[in-house]
């Protein structure tokens, strides 16, 4: 339950700042603060100092970034790639390391390493996510378990084609949130 408010949240702010045409361009688990309340978890969408400039926006923190974003200005569809990075983080509780690319944990060339698995073709997926397709497959649940829904969402948002991945809003329609009602 915790996890569907915290995540809804996240995606409610980027929703409202992309309806702004405003990407954040700089998603990392420390531009999430969420925050216990009476009513349940409060999510709030922070820029770091240096996040943000009001020029232009600076790229996202290394492990984070989406294909296509080194170099070039970040645009919503990099925040919907970054904030699925941000999750896996969480899901994998930041171990071994504090990102989703688990493979190259411990690497003193993190940014050369995930820049090369990002130019392979087909590029190379977070090491998390195949992780949490994993831990969805051996699940005691039924077949639209949490994990299983988690796993199918975030596999949508980290797809090469920027194009081809979903809104904030089409991803808060997502299967993983209609679950809540079943």
């Amino acid at each position: 339950q915790r996890c569907y408010r915290v995540v809804g949240q996240a995606l409610k702010a980027l929703l409202h700042l992309h309806q702004q045409h405003l990407p954040h361009g700089h998603l990392s688990p420390e531009s999430l603060l969420v925050e216990d309340a009476p009513l349940g978890p409060q999510v709030r969408l922070l820029w770091a100092p240096g996040q943000r400039r009001p020029e232009k926006h600076t790229l996202a923190t290394l492990g984070f970034r989406a294909p296509g974003d080194w170099g070039a200005e970040a645009g919503s569809a990099a925040d919907i790639w970054s904030l699925a990075c941000v999750i896996l983080v969480w899901w994998s509780g930041f171990s071994p390391c504090p990102h989703p690319w688990t493979q190259f944990a411990g690497r003193s060339n993190l940014q050369e390493e995930i820049h090369n698995a990002l130019s392979e073709q087909p590029p190379a997926l977070p090491q998390a996510l195949l992780d949490l397709h994993g831990a969805a497959a051996v699940a005691e649940e039924p077949g639209h378990s949490f994990l299983s829904l988690l796993a199918s969402m975030l596999t949508k948002c980290l797809v090469w084609k920027a194009e081809d991945r979903p809104s904030a809003s089409q991803l808060l329609n997502d299967r993983f949130f209609q679950s809540l009602a079943l």
